[in-house]
């Protein structure tokens, strides 16, 4: 039911009431409440506590690039990002993982609140052994920024398809129930400021 709450709440977010929104070439759609603009405070390096998640937002509140969780890159919208691993075991994977065209920002000063949304648009990995997972997914961050503005507790929605290739299995998708949502709480820390323009 929250993840419900979360998305019904940042669909009409997006398409109406008072709020100043802003995209660019960059393929991130920028809202902020109340006709205002992104607040100085959290443009910035936001790394996540105990996860591989990171969010860089630039002053107007685009997003420069983020590490995604799934896979671990560091992406950009519309960027593509092929990989070719060997882990200590010798054991192999390579593939790519294809960010979505369009992220999304939502900021609501009154209540400090915070969402972002990234997505994967296409993945693919294929395992030493022969196995392929491939699939897309979209993850959701939201929460509250803490009056200093040095930390945002975000819950986590995870929206992911996955699909499994192996020799006798020709493209079985994965059972994934939206009712484990959310996935997590996660405490998110701004460890820089924009460089200088």
């Amino acid at each position: 039911m929250k993840q419900l709450v979360v998305l019904l709440g940042f669909v009409l977010l997006t398409v109406g009431g008072c709020q100043e929104v802003s995209q660019t070439k960059s393929g991130v759609e920028v809202v902020t409440e109340d006709n205002g603009e992104f607040p100085e405070f959290l443009a910035g390096t936001w790394k996540c506590d105990g996860q591989v998640i990171e969010v860089v937002f630039e002053p107007n509140g685009i997003i420069s690039s983020a590490v995604m969780p799934l896979g671990e890159e560091r992406m950009k919208p519309d960027e593509m990002v092929e990989f070719n691993n060997v882990d200590v075991n010798n054991v192999g994977a390579k593939g790519f993982f294809k960010a979505g065209r369009r992220w999304a920002v939502h900021y609501a000063p009154a209540s400090r609140e915070l969402e972002v949304e990234l997505s994967l648009e296409q993945y693919r990995v294929e395992m030493a052994g022969g196995e392929i997972i491939e699939g897309k997914s979209r993850d959701v961050f939201a929460g509250k920024v803490s009056d200093d503005g040095n930390t945002w507790q975000a819950d986590w929605f995870a929206f992911p398809e996955y699909y499994v290739i192996t020799d006798t299995n020709k493209n079985s998708k994965l059972p994934v129930d939206i009712n484990d949502n959310p996935v997590a709480t996660l405490i998110f820390r701004k460890v820089t400021s924009p460089p200088p323009e």
